[in-house]
């Protein structure tokens, strides 16, 4: 009688190449997480590489510009630090006695000769704008040329001239109308010495008057570097009243050394768009630039999309971390921020003594 085997599998646990198959599903689970971790540690490693390849060339680039920061000298010499003051009235004749009135025609021209009264540390003044009292001729719409020009050693006008501006007799009260007062702005008569005498000159080319104007006729007590003027041959001579005056105003502004500057960038007349002329620390305050440029403007090879830029301030020596001073004490904080395409910020910090 053969004997039945019996073969029980329930307990024998599935094998797939010798391993079971909860082996080798952990297998697969280790591996994947290595694979997970490797794959994380490579773009770490990247990323690491990126951010000190960016750090290499910020500090590069940064520490470019701090060295040509600190070879510049600490401050503008006292006789350099120049200050321009608002808009005034430097000169004027508002009288309102003693007046008459004439036209402007092409056979007689008027003007004024006029030197401010500035103060005694006077460098240089500037004219902004001219008014003068005037209204319409007649019911034509002439053009009267209002003129700028330096005054000769007779307080007459020169030939050159500065600056020109049309007065539209359009812009005029019509008489019986009151006189107004017409407001002729000019923009170059600029950086004037403080011994230059001017001569306001108007003149037309029409065969009509081209504006009435008022003067007073004087005398003349409280002006003594004002003239009016007269040319009834257009201009070859001239004649100089100097106890009569026209109804003006002439407005500007006037530079006199700063006896304590603080500078917020580059001094007049260096350039504030080009480091090629910055010789001091102060001219370098808010500059920014990108790509960074070397400083006769040329970009700096292998930078585009990076931005290089400058905060200058004036900081306490007990406290040269602290917040800016509102006065120059001896010392200047410097900071040079770089920052690469990704936005990532690479800063130099430097102090610079008095």
């Amino acid at each position: 009688m053969t004997a039945l085997r019996h073969h029980d599998n329930r307990l024998r646990p599935t094998t797939l190449k010798g391993f079971t198959l909860a082996e080798s599903v952990l297998s697969l689970l280790i591996v994947a997480t290595m694979l997970v971790a490797a794959l994380n540690m490579v773009g770490s490693a990247a990323r690491t590489q990126q951010i000190l390849v960016s750090r290499t060339k910020g500090t590069a680039v940064a520490q470019e510009l701090m060295t040509e920061i600190l070879q510049a000298r600490y401050k503008e010499p006292v006789d350099m630090a120049v200050v321009e003051s608002a808009e005034d009235t430097l000169c004027s004749c508002v009288a309102n006695t003693g007046l008459s009135e004439s036209t402007v025609s092409s056979s007689l021209w008027w003007g004024e000769y006029f030197k401010p009264a500035l103060p005694a540390d006077a460098i240089s003044w500037n004219v902004t704008k001219v008014i003068i009292h005037a209204r319409k001729a007649g019911l034509t719409n002439g053009q009267t040329r209002a003129q700028l020009r330096p005054a000769t050693a007779q307080n007459t006008p020169s030939n050159v001239v500065l600056e020109e501006a049309i007065v539209e007799e359009s812009t005029l009260p019509v008489p019986p109308d009151y006189y107004t007062w017409k407001s002729i702005p000019f923009t170059s008569v600029t950086n004037l010495s403080p011994a230059q005498g001017l001569c306001l000159v108007l003149t037309t080319l029409d065969e009509n008057p081209s504006m009435e104007l008022r003067y007073f006729t004087g005398p003349v007590t409280n002006m003594p570097d004002t003239a009016m003027l007269q040319s009834t041959n257009v201009g070859a001579s001239w004649d100089v009243y100097t106890d009569k005056a026209l109804r003006f105003m002439i407005y500007g502004t006037v530079t006199t050394p700063d006896v304590n500057p603080i500078y917020t960038g580059p001094e007049l007349p260096e350039s504030s768009s080009s480091r090629a002329d910055w010789d001091d620390v102060d001219d370098y305050e808010g500059w920014s630039a990108s790509p960074p440029q070397l400083k006769d403007g040329t970009p700096i090879a292998d930078y585009s999309g990076w931005t290089r830029e400058v905060a200058v301030a004036y900081v306490d020596p007990l406290d040269p971390n602290g917040l800016s001073a509102s006065e120059d004490l001896g010392l200047k904080r410097i900071i040079v921020r770089a920052t690469d395409p990704q936005g990532r910020k690479t800063a130099l910090f430097a102090l610079r003594s008095q």
